[in-house]
């Protein structure tokens, strides 16, 4: 009988993150072999599983085998039926990309009640930001989350204030809640975070470095990327782009981490710009010192530069 490890806290498991494209896509050839490999070879309990899914390719038995295994699904979901179907059309347009998800979500949420729906905004469907907030919140969701398309060069000046005027529709109705001494049923996480952002580097104002973090998000130190071949990358949005995933490339499972690309990968980082792609911004931006400057995966493809923010992340 192999030794548990049930004292091992969340952030002293290992943790995998099953990452697309859709990794349900390969649910029979990859996830389901790795869990049981996991499970025969070393113990579940000393791992952390997670997985990042836009919900089409989810039923019954696929979520009960994600509630057998402890694996933690993040929903990648835009909104409603006008902003899903717009933003994530069906290859064949013969299907509703929304209704293929929103005929699981009762199931997933009695599985997973904290399961995150998780949106990216596209300008052309700012408007309904607001609007597919409410949606996830009469769904039953406690945790929302709203990320820009970062990668996209076409976001004007209108844009983003129509974007900021969406965000404070978001805040302004969850100020209601407590103004009505009422608990909000749903929790903005973009909203939580920088609020614990700010309070923290206001508590410790004198100890907060103007310096960068090197390894926000591992930058192939702490955490990597396997695809389905086995080579190794430095950043999960890269393991299959042609475009820059030669410069994030680390090696192999099968002959290791090539240990130059690593340090060059770092020192690119290090040495890089480090700021808000609008110059000055930075001086007066209340997150200044807690900044993460963005995914530096992003900004190497947009400006070539890992270290250069793009003002819409801002």
């Amino acid at each position: 009988m192999k030794k548990t490890n049930n004292w091992l806290t969340p952030n002293e498991r290992k943790t995998i993150v099953f990452f697309g494209g859709e990794p349900m896509l390969m649910y029979d050839e990859i996830i389901v072999p790795l869990v049981h490999y996991i499970e025969n070879v070393y113990n579940l309990d000393e791992f952390n599983l997670h997985i990042t899914t836009n919900g089409t390719l989810l039923n019954k038995e696929r979520i009960d085998f994600l509630k057998k295994y402890n694996i933690f699904p993040l929903l990648s979901i835009d909104g409603g039926k006008q902003t899903q179907d717009y933003n994530r059309p069906c290859k064949d347009k013969k299907e509703s990309s929304f209704d293929l998800v929103a005929e699981n979500i009762p199931y997933l949420l009695k599985s997973f009640p904290d399961v995150v729906f998780r949106s990216t905004v596209y300008k052309d469907s700012i408007n309904n930001l607001f609007n597919d907030f409410l949606y996830a919140e009469s769904m039953g969701f406690k945790f929302y989350t709203c990320v820009p398309d970062a990668r996209s060069h076409s976001w004007t000046e209108d844009d983003l204030e129509l974007y900021k005027n969406q965000i404070n529709k978001i805040v302004s109705y969850l100020i209601n809640y407590y103004l009505d001494n009422l608990t909000p049923k749903i929790m903005f996480n973009n909203l939580y975070k920088a609020l614990r952002l700010v309070i923290i580097n206001d508590k410790n104002r004198s100890y907060v470095s103007d310096t960068k973090t090197p390894l926000r998000c591992g930058m192939g130190t702490v955490s990597f990327s396997v695809n389905y071949c086995g080579q190794i990358f430095a950043c999960q949005e890269q393991d299959t782009r042609a475009e820059n995933g030669e410069y994030f490339y680390l090696g192999t499972i099968y002959e290791g981490i090539n240990e130059e690309y690593q340090k060059k990968i770092i020192n690119d980082y290090i040495t890089s710009t480090c700021e808000c792609e609008k110059p000055g911004e930075c001086e007066t931006c209340i997150m200044k010192n807690v900044c993460y400057h963005g995914c530096p995966s992003t900004q190497k493809d947009l400006f070539n530069d890992p270290g250069l923010c793009s003002y819409l992340v801002c």
